[in-house]
């Protein structure tokens, strides 16, 4: 294999594992507001179900007869940590066919 094509491989997984980690910490966090209904314990709930809220601010603009805003928000959990770090680590690890 030549350095570009190795390059261009290790470009190629990174980018899909940070796709991958996007996808596994919004996974987690949906997991987890399912479970909010289901856990009666506190300290379970704590754990699994309250995390940290990292939130973009909503910027709006309007025209009168356009309106136009933008935000992003994403509640981070426990379990949507663990979902996230795992699929960088499974993308970045396990080898390819094409490779």
């Amino acid at each position: 294999m030549t350095d570009n094509n190795k390059k261009r491989i290790w470009t190629s997984r990174i980018i899909s594992a940070l796709w991958g980690g996007l996808l596994g910490a919004i996974t987690g966090t949906a997991i987890s507001s399912a479970l909010a209904r289901v856990i009666k314990s506190d300290w379970l709930r704590i754990l699994f179900v309250n995390g940290l809220d990292i939130k973009v601010p909503y910027v709006s603009s309007s025209l009168g007869y356009f309106n136009l805003s933008f935000g992003f928000g994403i509640r981070l959990t426990l379990l949507s940590a663990l979902l996230g770090v795992t699929s960088i680590l499974l993308l970045l690890l396990v080898r390819f066919k094409n490779e």
